[in-house]
């Protein structure tokens, strides 16, 4: 199992609230393929004000990874009040070894 969070933050004038269940996407690729299954582990809502930050957590179980595989993940927060789009988005990836 892999833990990672999605960082989210308030870039606006205004504070905002993200709901995790319906404001969140999160997606484990292993080898450019989506697969496994991401659960949010924290399901509360926050509320953020302007140049506040906060990250929710996932949690991704997949157990057919082998060495030298490529895992990557991706999470966005979609929420109307965030400036540039509404979209912020974290993605990170690793290599087993």
């Amino acid at each position: 199992m892999l833990s990672f969070a999605v960082r989210a933050s308030n870039v606006g004038t205004g504070p905002i609230t993200i709901d995790p269940i319906s404001d969140l996407e999160a997606e484990v690729k292993a080898n450019g393929s989506p697969t496994g299954l991401v659960t949010l582990q924290s399901p509360s809502s926050k509320m953020l004000s302007p140049g506040a930050r906060t990250r929710f957590r996932f949690q991704w179980d997949y157990r057919d990874i082998a060495a030298g595989d490529s895992i990557s993940y991706e999470g966005y927060v979609n929420v109307a009040d965030v400036a540039a789009g509404g979209n912020v988005c974290d993605t990170a990836k690793v290599t087993t070894r």
